[in-house]
């Protein structure tokens, strides 16, 4: 036999192992750490694109005003089809931890730790508190609150420094009822110089809901001295203006309102309440009028009493 035919047996052979080594591990590729970071963004991104029919952007959509430390890198549309592969896995991994009661395992701890990229966890809690929150997170978008809880607990566990869980639990317990504890948690995250702005809203609100009036309205003026674009909170605001009998600062809350919102109906009602207790009847009646067309009748009963020619 000579050394071409040789040669060519070698390199069959060659193949052939290649081959069968491919074909065994098909499938089976880990899910990195850079990849899962990157996953968020292009599901959002994916979502928008269906909804607009245009291609991704790069940039983050978003809401939970969420955030993270850890900011997503961007990615570029050459790497859609290389995450699209990785979906399905991601996704069956997600499933599985919610099967286990979302309880956060020894198997998910050295899932990360073993990864050719991950993350020395030992060296850098912060990234493993993170990684745990943004879990949380994803629950949290899916209105499912106690379980998201879960995972800020294991986060704050992991590294009560970090004040981002804190914000986020805040919002999961706001949101069943449990205004006192959010309340808690807010605080904890400005504690830790949460940089947040959101976070005066949220305890603004939960201290609302607990009848806390002042400290929901200090919560809420240092809030929209920063933020000028929230017409929930100025609505709020305005209210608590209001029942302090500061009718003219109530007035100029509810006309940002309504410059921001103009179909807030409650916006004008309680404008054309405050106008009446300032002596301004023709604004009052007014106010009350836009109201019930918008669809609030408690403001037609007003009309009835204020408005009589």
């Amino acid at each position: 036999m000579n050394i071409f035919a040789i040669i060519a047996i070698s390199s069959v052979a060659l193949v052939i192992i290649w081959l069968l080594i491919k074909t065994n591990f098909a499938g089976k590729r880990r899910i990195r750490y850079k990849e899962r970071v990157n996953l968020n963004q292009y599901l959002e991104e994916q979502e928008i694109a269906k909804k607009s029919s245009v291609i991704p952007s790069q940039t983050n959509p978003d809401q939970i005003p969420f955030g993270s430390k850890n900011q997503s890198s961007k990615i570029s549309l050459s790497k859609n089809k290389q995450l699209e592969e990785i979906v399905d896995d991601i996704t069956a991994y997600d499933s599985t931890i919610e099967e286990e009661n979302l309880a956060y395992t020894a198997e998910f701890d050295a899932y990360y730790e073993n990864q050719p990229d991950a993350v020395d966890f030992a060296q850098h809690p912060d990234e493993k508190s993170t990684k745990t929150y943004e879990l949380g997170v994803l629950l949290l978008k899916e209105k499912k609150y106690k379980e998201s809880i879960e995972y800020f607990d294991k986060a704050i566990e992991i590294n009560p420094a970090d004040g981002v869980p804190f914000y986020y639990r805040g919002i999961a317990k706001s949101n069943i009822n449990l205004a006192d504890q959010a309340i808690e948690d807010y605080t904890d995250a400005m504690l830790r110089k949460l940089n947040i702005i959101d976070v005066f809203y949220q305890r603004g609100i939960s201290k609302y809901k607990v009848g806390d009036k002042k400290g929901a309205l200090d919560d809420l003026t240092r809030y929209v001295s920063i933020v000028k674009s929230n017409a929930e909170a100025y609505y709020i605001k305005g209210l608590l203006e209001f029942e302090k009998e500061e009718y003219s600062d109530a007035i100029a809350d509810f006309n940002r309102t309504i410059i921001l919102n103009p179909n807030h109906e409650s916006a004008y009602f309680k404008r054309g309440m405050a106008k009446h207790h300032t002596g301004n009847k023709e604004g009052c009646c007014k106010d009350l009028k836009s109201a019930y067309e918008k669809g609030n009748l408690e403001a037609f009963h007003y009309m009835k009493q204020f408005c009589k020619e």
